[in-house]
């Protein structure tokens, strides 16, 4: 197991994960970031929030960023 890092970015901030999580593989950790976006989404529609959220960036626990997603971009290696 190794630990991802989702580092998310929206129209006002950026906000670090300090903690990351422990998953098996990148494979898993791109599952894991797209049930993120669609949390964050739900949340803003139960809420009636503005969605502002744009980008995740995965990150190891070096800091290198391994791939990330942008709202309606697709995925980036």
């Amino acid at each position: 197991m190794s630990r991802y890092f989702f580092h998310l970015n929206d129209l006002r901030d950026h906000i670090e994960d300090p903690d990351g999580s422990e998953l098996p593989d990148l494979e898993a950790a791109r599952t894991e970031s797209r049930q993120g976006i669609r949390d964050l989404v739900a949340d803003c529609f139960r809420t009636r929030r503005e969605f502002t959220f744009w980008s995740v960036r995965i990150s190891n626990d070096a800091g290198d960023m391994l791939a990330g997603r942008s709202l309606g971009s697709g995925s980036h290696q």
